[in-house]
């Protein structure tokens, strides 16, 4: 079975708004495997490609935060009750 993949996107109160300068966004990913590692990738190219969105490196330098999270469905380790 695949991997469960999750999207929690916060944004930062107060961020600014105008287009005159690009929204710095930081994705951090706990994911693993070969699908989330490519999610993260193809994210991060479409941030890139976009005007209005770059990637920062520092959380602390990011208006926005995308974080991705993978459970792998098959462990018991998650299985809820």
């Amino acid at each position: 079975m695949k991997p469960a993949i999750w999207f929690i996107v916060a944004a930062a109160v107060g961020a600014p708004t105008t287009t005159a300068f690009a929204q710095a966004v930081y994705i951090e990913s706990t994911a693993h495997g070969m699908q989330a590692e490519r999610l993260v990738y193809a994210i991060k190219e479409k941030l890139r490609a976009s005007s209005a969105m770059r990637v920062v490196d520092n959380e602390n330098d990011s208006a926005l935060q995308i974080r991705v999270n993978a459970m792998d469905t098959d462990s018991t380790a998650y299985q809820a009750v």
